[in-house]
C-alpha cells in the first residue's frame, strides 16, 4: 500500500508543478508547503518541473514504527497504549530530476544518475476508524455532500475552499538525495566488460603471433600453438586489469562520493547520530515523541516560513531575525541531515536547537544561485504538550470561542481576536539563522 502511495506521488508531483492539480494523498502539512512554493514560483515567474525517472538500480523499501500515547496507571506510573498512528519511510531508487527556467536561463538539478527519494507516510492503525469514502463533508456554502475524497480541493459543485482533516494514509514529507555507493551489480558489469576487452585483446595479439611465426616455420603446428598459447595468455592478462581497473574505479567513485556526502554535511557522523541524541533528551518529556516525525515538521516548517508572504503573521515563526533574504527563495532542497545541538528545558518550556543541512537555490536579479547552507532552528514547546500525529497548525480551534480557523496565517483567532499560541500544542520556530 504504501509503495503505491508513494509512486503515486512520486508521478502526481510532477504534475503538480506543471498543470497546478495537487497530489491526492498528501497531508494538510504538506498541502500548504506544496501551495506557498508554487506561489512563490509564479510570483518570480519561474516554472519548475520534477521527476523522478526509473534508473538501473531501482531497488525500493520500507521501515514502519508506530506512535504511542501515555495514560496514567496506579502501579506502574505511566503505560504504554497505542495511539492508533505509524509513520513507515518508504523509499526509493531512481533518478530525481528538477528543471527551472524563468524563459531565458535554466538550471537544472540532476547531480546523480542514482538518487534515492523518501516518503514518510501516515496511516491510522484502528481497523474500526472509517475509511476515506466512507466520511461524508458536507459543504458549508452551497450544502452538497459526498465522501471527502472529493472535497480535498474544495467544494466540486461551487468550488468553495476550505480545509478538512488530513485524509489517511498520506504522505507527510519527503526528500531526496543522490546515492554515493556502487549499483549493486557494478561486479557483474565490471566482468562482462572484462570478457569483452579479454576476447579483443586475445586475438589481436594472438593473430599477428601466429603470422609471424608462420613466416619463419613452414609446418603450421608451432605457428598455430604459439598464436593459440599468446591469444589466452594476453586475454587472461587483459582480463585481470580490466576487472581490477574497474573494482578500482568504482571503490574510488563510492569512497569519494562518501567523502563528498561528509564534506557537504561538515559533521556527518554528529547527525547521523542525532535521531538518537533527540529522542533520549526529549522522551522523558514526551514518550511517544518520533524523530522521524520532528524531523519532517522541522523541513515543512522552513520551508512555509521561506515562501510565507507574511512571515509577521506566520505562527510557525515568532523570532525576530531578519529573514528577508529568503524573499528570493525559490527552491528549499533538505539533504537528509538534521544535525542535534541542544534540548534544555527553560520553565514551562522545552527547547530545542538542530542544524539542517539544506541545498538552497535563490533567484535574484535575473540569476539563478545555488549553494550548500545550514540553517540552525531553535524551537519551543510546552514541556507538558502531547501533540498527536495528526495536529495541524492549518486547522486549529480558539481556546475562547472555539472557532476553528488557519494559523499559519494568523496569531490571533479572525473571530474573537484571542491571541493563539502555537507552542502550546506544537513546537515553533523562534530563531532560525544561516549558519553557512
Amino acid at each position: 500500500m504504501c509503495e503505491i502511495i508513494r509512486d503515486t506521488f512520486l508521478d502526481e508531483i510532477g504534475n503538480y508543478y506543471t498543470k497546478g492539480e495537487m497530489p491526492s494523498r498528501v497531508s494538510i502539512n504538506m498541502r500548504r508547503a506544496l501551495s506557498e512554493h508554487k506561489k512563490r514560483l509564479q510570483a518570480k515567474g519561474i516554472s519548475y518541473s520534477a521527476r523522478f525517472e526509473r534508473s538501473e538500480d531501482d531497488r525500493s523499501g520500507e521501515s514502519s514504527f508506530r506512535s504511542f500515547d501515555l495514560s496514567p496507571d496506579r502501579r506502574a506510573g505511566w503505560e504504554y497504549k497505542d495511539a492508533g498512528f505509524k509513520m513507515t519511510n518508504c523509499y526509493k531508487h531512481c533518478n530525481a530530476v528538477t528543471v527551472m527556467s524563468d524563459g531565458t536561463h535554466n538550471v537544472k538539478c540532476d547531480e546523480a544518475s542514482d538518487d534515492v527519494v523518501y516518503c514518510h507516510i501516515i496511516d491510522r492503525e484502528d481497523p474500526t476508524a472509517p475509511a476515506d469514502e466512507d466520511i461524508i463533508i458536507e459543504c458549508p456554502n452551497c450544502g452538497h455532500t459526498g465522501s471527502a475524497k472529493i472535497f480535498v480541493d474544495g467544494c466540486p459543485m461551487c468550488s468553495t475552499k476550505f480545509e478538512i482533516n488530513d485524509l489517511y494514509p498520506c504522505v507527510n514529507s519527503y526528500y531526496y538525495m543522490p546515492w554515493p555507493m556502487p549499483k549493486p551489480n557494478f561486479v557483474d558489469k565490471a566482468l562482462q566488460r572484462a570478457k569483452t576487452v579479454a576476447f579483443i585483446t586475445g586475438p589481436v595479439i594472438g593473430f599477428p603471433i601466429f603470422l609471424l611465426t608462420l613466416a619463419f616455420y613452414q609446418n603450421i603446428i608451432l605457428p598455430l600453438i604459439a598464436g593459440i598459447i599468446c591469444t589466452l595468455l594476453f586475454g587472461w592478462i587483459a582480463f585481470l586489469v580490466t576487472f581490477f581497473i574497474g573494482q578500482a574505479i568504482a571503490s574510488a567513485q563510492a569512497v569519494a562520493g562518501v567523502a563528498s556526502m561528509a564534506a557537504n554535511t561538515l559533521d556527518m557522523t554528529a547527525a547521523t547520530n542525532s535521531k538518537r541524541k533527540t529522542e533520549d533528551a526529549i522522551k522523558p518529556y514526551d514518550p511517544h515523541f518520533a524523530f522521524d516525525i520532528f524531523e519532517g515538521k522541522i523541513i515543512s516548517s522552513i520551508r512555509t516560513i521561506a515562501y510565507s508572504d507574511d512571515r509577521a503573521n506566520c505562527s510557525l515563526y515568532s523570532g525576530k531575525d531578519d529573514l528577508s533574504f529568503m524573499d528570493d527563495l525559490i527552491d528549499v532542497r533538505y539533504r537528509g541531515a538534521l544535525k542535534f545541538e541542544k534540548v534544555q528545558e527553560m520553565g514551562d518550556y522545552l527547547h530545542a536547537v538542530m542544524t539542517a543541512y539544506l541545498d538552497n537555490i535563490y533567484y535574484r536579479e535575473g540569476k539563478f544561485l545555488r549553494g550548500k547552507e545550514n540553517f540552525t532552528v531553535e524551537l519551543v514547546r510546552k514541556k507538558d504538550a502531547r501533540t498527536p500525529v495528526q495536529f495541524s497548525a492549518y486547522s486549529v480551534n480558539c481556546k475562547s470561542c472555539a472557532g476553528t480557523f488557519d494559523a499559519i496565517l494568523s496569531k490571533k483567532c479572525p473571530f474573537c481576536g484571542q491571541e493563539y499560541e502555537l507552542a502550546s500544542q506544537d513546537w515553533t520556530i523562534i530563531q532560525l539563522v544561516k549558519t553557512r
